[in-house]
């Protein structure tokens, strides 16, 4: 494969920002690949593991972000069709959970107040 020296010393001869074709099964080249001392020239950074996906796997990662990109659709449509119901029970005048909350605590604090009067004969 042929690689760059990126580094700012030779490497086995090689100066930096030249170029040289290289055994990319070398663990030494693997090495110096993967520490980022020798970059691959364009249109080999397929044959360098661990430097991106390969054809099938970027495939894959397209197909999970359409779903994702699908997904995010419906939520977004649910998410307006919330509003829109929302939007629907404030005009239509419907009370909201807290004013039925108020409504109930202000009830139970009249309960409370008509149990503490004592029942007797005449009053109740």
């Amino acid at each position: 494969m042929r690689v760059r020296n990126a580094h700012t010393a030779p490497i086995d001869g090689l100066a930096p920002g030249e170029t040289a074709e290289v055994n990319a099964a070398n663990p030494g080249v693997k090495a110096l690949l993967a520490a980022g001392k020798l970059v691959p020239v364009e249109g080999d950074l397929a044959r360098v593991e661990g430097r991106g996906p390969t054809f099938e796997e970027g495939l894959a990662m397209v197909a999970e972000i359409e779903r994702q990109r699908t997904r995010i659709t419906e939520i977004s449509s649910e998410n307006e069709q919330l509003k829109a119901k929302v939007a629907e029970l404030e005009s239509s005048g419907s009370k909201t959970a807290k004013e039925l909350r108020a409504e109930l605590a202000s009830t139970k604090a009249e309960l409370a107040a008509l149990k503490a009067v004592p029942l007797t004969p005449g009053n109740g």
